[in-house]
């Protein structure tokens, strides 16, 4: 069975061949282009991780990058369900978010905010991720989204919801609506049928 960090790096790949694709598509057609992703179904989205967790956002600090040519949001988590990993608190970062009345929306990312209760599909970033991250000033130890933006779900009223985020082709499979305990219970059986062992908060 491929290791996540393989996986993550035909993510990575996917997502670029697609968006150049997309890209020459829209030029051509002489309109303005849009990032596209792979559609991501939930047990993709378990496969590829290393840590998914439930929990209250706690903090969401923003900063621009020592060239100050982009802008990194990292997001603290207090975890209340640990699906995958040990732990009771978790810091992800992602591409994007505002400073000082200064804002850059990163087409695919997510934007969080303080106080969300989230659960996040989580990876170590690869090498080419980890040296975007030290240029941002962030800790090259910090989590990223498997799949970006569609590995956040908003938790409320019962319901996990995702958002902000367009795919090429079939989005069937993509739980952007789900009730958040089937959920979870998806993730945790697709862990049990991989054998991988969950957290245990």
């Amino acid at each position: 069975m491929p290791t996540p960090e393989t996986l993550a790096e035909r993510e990575i790949a996917g997502r670029f061949t697609l968006f150049h694709a997309a890209l020459l598509l829209c030029l051509m057609l002489g309109r303005e282009a849009s990032a596209l992703m792979v559609p991501f179904a939930t047990t993709t989205l378990v496969d590829r991780a290393t840590c998914i967790v439930e929990g209250r956002v706690t903090a969401v600090t923003s900063h621009w990058t020592d060239d100050r040519s982009g802008i990194f949001t990292e997001v603290e988590v207090a975890v209340t369900d640990g699906l995958l990993g040990n732990t009771n608190r978790v810091t992800f970062a992602y591409q994007g978010g505002a400073v000082d009345g200064v804002g850059q929306r990163v087409s695919d990312m997510p934007e969080v905010t303080a106080g969300q209760q989230i659960l996040v599909f989580l990876r170590k970033p690869l090498p080419e991720e980890a040296k975007r991250l030290s240029k941002g000033r962030t800790p090259t130890d910090r989590h990223v989204l498997v799949g970006a933006a569609q590995g956040v779900c908003r938790i409320s009223g019962g319901r996990a919801v995702k958002s902000g985020f367009t795919v090429a082709g079939d989005d069937s499979e993509i739980d952007r609506n789900a009730g958040a305990e089937e959920l979870k219970s998806r993730v945790r059986q697709r862990l049990r049928d991989t054998r991988r062992k969950g957290g245990s908060l």
